[in-house]
């Protein structure tokens, strides 16, 4: 069975991404491309747009083999910088601008970057480094490109590539993922996978010129070059959605609507804010993963969608690896099989196979296999083995999940077989936070779990938050802090994490109390929201345990009760008594309409730029049932 589940060849042109979209745009030059907003454009328009951000970035050095970080927010115009950049033949690293200045410095200095393209209003945020600068202008309708507006040769539809043009094998861009050592390590994903995967998810999906693509993950997560580049090779368009948007079910569902969108991505957590906003339709094709999705959420889910995939991948297999079309009637969910040009394997400690229905390490290989990480040839050589199946210089990445195969022939996932965990969509190394905790002068020991959806640390020492935030993601910052005399450990001297005390979420509070009546108001909703018996006028909604989705919550009760407060003052780290004194009346049957008053900033990095779910008692049964 094993040789026919992994018979998945499928042929792939030997292109580059920017070859696949030059020829998409001499076909349907007049085709609307992207639309941002009131503003659309053509194939014609962004092709332009793309030939003068590739002309001035060559005019600062940009060749084949260079790296040019694009340091912006999702928008038109950071699409024409990606696309601008590889049609140099250099590759590309986005950095969120939502990361610590500290946490910039560090991607900036470990991936060597010589050219950073970046928001004019980013610019002047960007922390010391020694690449040169290059400002990214806004697009408008006529495919102006504000300070890039030299002419530009013409480059839609050449038949060969210039000269120094990239190679499928050369890389097209590069991804930081978090490290257990506490040290981000970059994956080099090359054309050939990225190609090869658009290749697949062509077949699996299908595609036509009708496809609307809503842009709605953060570039610097490696699902947002589906979002962006399958319509764009393939006739489609894509609908670039403003930063934040996916916090508000509202407005979110509002936007999928109102631009025709066809093809939709999110994380369970973003479906079920969907959901939870009377999300009923239109009947997208829906696409989720990055978490897993419980049988609850998926039969709720099914019947408001036309198609409903479960996707399941790593960054370095190329975004996704497994795809599952879930039944109408789903029972259980699994990550299903592998997709075009991809063999999966479960395997035991020494790598060998194990029996169907046998718990193992999940190991990928295929034309998807990025090449590695970045100036880690040490790492990359552990997490990247030889792949006896495959043929001559073929390699099998280890994921470190667990899973195993059911007798139908799909994967079912059963968790981390390390200190990884998943959060809003993220890969989060237990050990890089332990890391930057104990780098701090006052503590000797840390460990680092989650509890519920909570990451927790335990401390012997001081800790000091503030400073975890200058050099960590937002969504790598600890929402509570335990003082410990000591840590508990195993007989055998190791950490025994089954021993840490559960964390009092009410512990940090001052119980300093409200002044006055809209004080004793927003400390009510911040309590209820976050799931706290009661908040001081001290507290700090993200101190007390607080996350995006229960930030949603709060700004939906704060409405309800005729008070507009935002998600982005609700994250920003405050007191109650300064987001009582920022709220503002609103009168509850006429919330205020648009993404713009409830945005959830990118801050942080949220790669989905979607919430945290906090699991019902239902799904938290079904799931520990899975996992027995």
């Amino acid at each position: 069975m094993l040789d026919t589940w992994n018979d998945t060849d499928l042929p792939v042109p030997s292109a580059t991404l920017t070859e696949l979209f030059e020829r998409q745009a001499a076909r349907t030059p007049d085709a609307v491309a992207v639309v941002e907003g009131p503003v659309e454009l053509t194939y014609a328009q962004l092709s332009a747009a793309v030939g003068r951000v590739a002309e001035r970035l060559r005019g600062r050095g940009a060749r084949r083999g260079t790296l040019v970080a694009v340091h912006a927010e999702r928008s038109a115009a950071t699409l024409a910088g990606f696309l601008g950049t590889l049609a140099t033949g250099a590759f590309y690293l986005p950095v969120d601008p939502g990361y610590p200045a500290q946490r910039t410095s560090l991607v900036l200095q470990d991936s060597g970057a010589a050219l950073i393209l970046a928001q004019p209003d980013l610019a002047n945020r960007l922390p010391a480094h020694q690449a040169e600068v290059v400002l990214l202008e806004p697009l408008n309708g006529d495919g102006g490109h504000g300070a890039l507006q030299e002419r530009a040769p013409a480059t839609a539809g050449r038949a060969t590539p210039p000269e120094g043009a990239a190679r499928p094998a050369d890389p097209a861009y590069v991804l930081y993922t978090s490290g257990s050592t506490g040290r981000p390590k970059g994956v080099v994903v090359p054309h050939r996978a990225l190609t090869n995967f658009l290749a697949a998810m062509r077949e699996l999906l299908g595609a036509a010129a009708s496809d609307a693509w809503l842009a709605v993950a953060s570039p610097s997560f490696d699902i947002s070059a589906l979002e962006m580049y399958l319509p764009l090779t393939t006739g489609g368009r894509v609908v670039i959605a403003p930063p934040g948007i996916a916090g508000d079910g509202a407005a979110l569902a509002g936007l999928v609507e109102r631009s025709g969108v066809t093809h939709l991505q999110l994380t369970p957590s973003g479906w079920r804010v969907l959901l939870d906003a009377g999300f009923a339709g239109p009947r997208v094709t829906a696409l989720t993963g990055g978490e897993a999705l419980l049988p609850p959420l998926a039969a709720e889910l099914r019947p408001r969608v036309r198609r409903l995939w479960n996707m399941y991948g790593p960054t370095e297999t190329t975004v996704w690896s497994t795809a599952w079309e879930v039944p109408q009637a789903p029972g259980r969910v699994t990550i299903g099989a592998p997709i075009a040009n991809t063999r999966v394997y479960v395997v035991d400690d020494a790598l060998r196979p194990v029996a169907a229905g046998v718990p193992g390490e999940l190991v990928i290989g295929g034309d998807g296999v990025a090449d590695g990480y970045l100036r880690r040839p040490s790492l990359t050589s552990t997490r990247f083995v030889p792949d006896a199946h495959g043929g001559a210089g073929r390699r099998l990445y280890r994921t470190g999940d667990t899973v195993r195969m059911c007798h139908d022939g799909t994967l079912e996932y059963l968790g981390r077989s390390d200190g990884q965990v998943k959060l809003r969509g993220h890969r989060v190394e237990l050990g890089e936070i332990e890391s930057a905790l104990t780098a701090q002068p006052g503590v000797r020991q840390a460990a680092v779990t989650v509890r519920g959806q909570a990451l927790v640390a335990y401390v012997v020492g001081e800790a000091d938050r503030a400073a975890l935030a200058e050099r960590l993601p937002a969504y790598m910052v600890p929402s509570v802090l335990v003082a410990m005399d000591t840590l508990p450990l195993t007989p055998n001297g190791k950490l025994d994490r089954n021993a840490l005390p559960e964390p009092d979420l009410t512990a940090g509070s001052t119980g300093r109390r409200p002044r006055d009546a809209r004080e004793e108001l927003v400390a009510r909703l911040v309590a209820r929201a976050v799931g706290v018996p009661a908040a001081g006028i001290d507290d700090s909604f993200t101190g007390l345990g607080g996350d995006s989705i229960s930030a949603t919550a709060l700004v939906r009760a704060a409405r309800g009760e005729g008070l507009l407060i935002t998600t982005r003052d609700v994250l920003a780290g405050g007191s109650v008594a300064a987001l009582a004194a920022s709220a503002r009346p609103c009168p509850p049957q006429e919330p205020p309409a648009g993404p713009a008053s409830a945005a959830v900033p990118q801050a942080g990095g949220d790669v989905w730029d979607a919430p945290l779910l906090a699991l019902s008692q239902e799904e938290i049964d079904e799931l520990e049932s899975q996992l027995r």
